[in-house]
């Protein structure tokens, strides 16, 4: 868990392309998307396909600053932009909770990649960070969330392309103006 902090904490910008995988008793959603991000306040989601359907045009969020551009939604300010690229690397924040007393945690070997499950004691929620060993990147995590039905709702992200402290083209977190 050390290593991996160390390595995140030395990351000034990082992009991937992630696979974003929602089951649910009433749903499934397959969702493809470019992520962007570069500490502190620069962040850019690029969707490109949900449920094997391209987008055209792909949806974009585009936050800088204290502005964040959604295609969707046009422009929103005061937006506090750090907090959102803050969130990207918020399982970190759970890789801590591995420690914790609150917590049942085991680390194993899966496939030559360390596989940490983290759960609440008490609970039936359980989150599994799959890191790999040599680079100590994430490279699948996996929510599990029990539903107030008695279902449960998994969501798994696969990141893929991992590039990290790359020089960004100045145009690339540009929130449209129109």
């Amino acid at each position: 868990v050390n290593d991996i902090e160390k390595t995140y904490d030395n990351i000034q910008s990082y992009s991937a392309d992630i696979e974003n995988r929602l089951d649910g008793d009433r749903f499934d959603v397959d969702q493809e998307w470019q992520l962007s991000v570069q500490k502190p306040d620069k962040y850019k989601r690029v969707v490109v396909k949900i449920n094997d359907q391209v987008q055209e045009p792909p949806a974009v969020e585009i936050c800088n600053g204290a502005k964040l551009y959604s295609s969707d939604g046009g422009i929103t300010e005061p937006y506090n932009c750090e907090n959102l690229v803050k969130q990207t690397f918020d399982v970190i924040e759970k890789l801590n909770l591995f420690t914790s007393t609150s917590y049942n945690s085991v680390a194993e070997i899966d496939g030559g990649d360390a596989k940490v499950t983290i759960s609440l004691v008490g609970d039936k929620s359980k989150t599994e960070i799959w890191v790999d060993m040599s680079s100590y990147m994430i490279k699948r995590i996996r929510y599990n969330t029990p539903q107030a039905s008695g279902s449960a709702t998994k969501r798994t992200e696969v990141y893929k392309d991992i590039q990290l402290n790359q020089n960004f083209e100045e145009d690339v977190f540009t929130i449209p103006t129109n």
